[in-house]
């Protein structure tokens, strides 16, 4: 299995425990199917033709939700940390007026972006003390050499004043 393979299949789970989050699925163990099938498709039609459907479904919508998991997204293409945090915090609101999994999907979509900031910061800064150590030991052994040049220069001057 390549790299290729195991990275894909990572980001589709993640995708899809996010999708799960978002739209929790819940059954009804009251109704039987055949109420089900026959007249839940009846009420909706019903539910809609009324004036005003929008103004319902929009009221029974949560904003906070949806925009945490706007942020959350975006938050992983530009502004990390400033989008994070607004999904951390439109999550937050979010669960707590109802209906949690879209933002909860973004309080984690907004984690994962800090976190993310933060692992990158990490290494760049790893990375530059690495190469600020390897050019402080370069200049410890021109240095030496410089000495060892200096120390054998001195030799030969004496050896050949001696002689």
């Amino acid at each position: 299995m390549t790299f290729k393979n195991v990275f894909l299949s990572v980001l589709a789970m993640l995708f899809m425990t996010i999708a799960n989050a978002s739209f929790p699925v819940s059954e009804s163990h009251n109704a039987n199917a055949e109420e089900v099938s026959i007249v839940k498709p009846i009420e909706k039609k019903v539910k809609k033709a009324k004036k005003g459907w929008f103004k319902q479904w929009a009221a029974q919508q949560n904003g906070f939700s949806i925009a945490a998991l706007c942020c959350g997204i975006a938050g992983l293409i530009v502004a990390a940390i400033p989008l994070g945090i607004c999904a951390i915090i439109f999550g937050a609101i979010g669960r707590s007026k109802g209906k949690p999994g879209m933002a909860t999907a973004g309080m984690i979509l907004g984690i994962i972006d800090i976190a993310l900031v933060l692992i990158f910061v990490l290494l760049l800064g790893l990375l530059l003390v690495l190469i600020l150590l390897l050019l402080l030991l370069l200049v410890l052994v021109l240095i030496l050499v410089l000495i060892l040049v200096l120390v054998l220069v001195l030799v030969l001057v004496l050896v050949l004043v001696l002689i």
